[in-house]
């Protein structure tokens, strides 16, 4: 018989219990353990989503497939066709790797400073299992 699920995350109440790691790595000064940690569900989905959208495809050794091939633009004329490419590289990369979330907007731009070579990257979604919070990360890659 399946067992109902409480719609929000027990841990995230509880003023004691972390989920993950902030990044980048910082010594904490807390009683969350060596690094910084985060506390709610929706941090740590947001440090997972900047930690994916910064891996490089064939970073990890034994995740090969983990990431997304940005670097591999870094001499590429960026245009409304590569941008489009761009975001279906992202959303093909989070269907694997982060199903549980629904992206509801995602904005990628290049930087307006002349020969910089960064993507702007907005990211609006919400988690499968809480559709009610939206939330948002904003990065820049390059």
């Amino acid at each position: 018989m399946a067992i109902p699920l409480p719609r929000e995350n027990a841990i995230d109440n509880e003023n004691d219990k972390f989920i993950g790691i902030r990044l980048p790595l910082e010594r904490s000064d807390g009683i969350e353990g060596y690094f910084k940690s985060t506390e709610t569900t929706f941090e740590a989905v947001k440090e997972n989503i900047k930690n994916l959208l910064n891996t490089k495809t064939g970073e990890r050794l034994f995740n090969p497939t983990i990431g997304t091939g940005f670097h591999n633009l870094l001499f590429e004329n960026i245009d409304n066709e590569m941008l489009d490419t761009i975001q279906d590289q992202i959303n093909d990369v989070f269907s694997v790797w982060m199903p549980f979330i629904t992206i509801v907007k995602l904005d990628i731009s290049i930087d307006d400073n002349n020969f910089s070579n960064k993507l702007n990257i907005f990211l609006e979604f919400f988690m499968n299992q809480n559709p009610n919070i939206l939330e948002s990360v904003q990065l820049t890659i390059g």
